[in-house]
């Protein structure tokens, strides 16, 4: 009863989210085979399962869907409904079952949960050079809540659990090519969503690894009424093939996708990150300054941030501004 009460509660969006994961649980459980062997439940990874690789954040093909125990409720203000989560490094078998788990950050309370939810989830193996190996990844388990939490998290918990993450991912350093192939085990399997939400990552994936007919397949079928499902992909899609003209020499096709991401109508992390400015800044270099600037000034439709105004200050007087952190989203 306290789960539907929080539920009422929910934000449109909190509720869609809800449904979404209720029916990604509903989905599987049907079509998965549930009834083979279950993952190990001990803690550590077995001893047959030795990791080979790190594959950051990969998305489970089958995953539970973790509800807050009752118990938890009383460990928050019942404000407002929020969200809680709690930070796993998992062990993946060559079979794509979970071998082992370990938390790395979370409420205390709400870890046994988040550890037994995990246990149950399904991955792509992991490929290297051909073969299925045992890997390692992150995942975070979400709870719809119905307030914040009384006692505030421990922050430098968290920093431990992302520091560790750096350190396995640093063990495990990934090729750009070992990269994409990862993004294809993972995403690239005809229809569905999960493919159709992945396309931009696996253009921009495609792009860093050299392949540049890869990258150009996937961002126009990002682009295609198929493919494009919101206005953050189709600025990805155009800037990776803005990027792909440049390469090929096609200065002037590269300067048309730029203006063509400009017009996207926004997307949550454009209006508060802002946009990536990596083809902007290639094109600035190759002297394309009235290009930029038309494009600077569409940014502002969707972006309000007072760097726009700077950075053209600077274009104009002949530079190229320091784009910092937004050669990076």
């Amino acid at each position: 009863m306290r789960m539907i009460g929080v539920y009422l509660r929910l934000s449109r969006w909190g509720r869609l989210m809800f449904k979404r994961q209720l029916l990604w649980f509903l989905t599987f459980a049907v079509s998965l085979r549930i009834a083979s062997p279950q993952a190990p439940s001990s803690a550590a990874p077995s001893a047959a399962c030795v990791p080979q690789a790190y594959a950051a954040n990969l998305l489970p093909i089958f995953q539970p869907f973790a509800s807050l125990p009752d118990a938890a409720y009383e460990k928050f203000d019942e404000s407002k409904p929020s969200v809680a989560s709690v930070t796993i490094l998992v062990t993946v078998g060559p079979d794509g079952r979970v071998a082992g788990t370990e938390v790395l950050g979370g409420p205390e309370f709400l870890r046994e949960t988040a550890t037994n939810a995990v246990r149950h989830y399904r991955y792509q193996p992991v490929i290297r050079f051909g073969e299925r190996v045992c890997a390692q990844t992150s995942a975070n388990v979400t709870f719809q809540t119905p307030g914040k939490l009384l006692v505030p998290e421990d922050v430098a918990s968290m920093r431990v659990a992302f520091q560790r993450l750096q350190a396995i991912q640093k063990q495990w350093t990934r090729t750009p090519e070992q990269v994409l192939l990862d993004m294809q085990q993972e995403f690239d399997v005809p229809g569905g969503l999960r493919r159709t939400l992945a396309l931009p990552r696996l253009a921009k994936a495609a792009l860093a690894a050299g392949a540049l007919d890869k990258a150009v397949a996937y961002a126009q079928e990002g682009l295609s009424p198929n493919g494009g499902m919101n206005a953050q992909c189709t600025f990805d899609c155009n800037m990776v093939l803005g990027q792909v003209a440049l390469r090929n020499g096609n200065v002037a096709e590269a300067a048309q996708y730029l203006i063509a991401s400009g017009k996207t109508a926004g997307s949550p992390a454009l209006s508060s990150f802002g946009p990536n400015m990596s083809l902007a800044k290639e094109l600035l270099e190759k002297g394309q300054r009235d290009v930029v600037l038309e494009f600077f000034t569409l940014c502002k439709g969707f972006w309000t941030a007072k760097s726009l105004d700077g950075w053209s200050e600077t274009v104009r007087n002949g530079g190229v501004p320091n784009f910092g952190a937004n050669l990076l989203y």
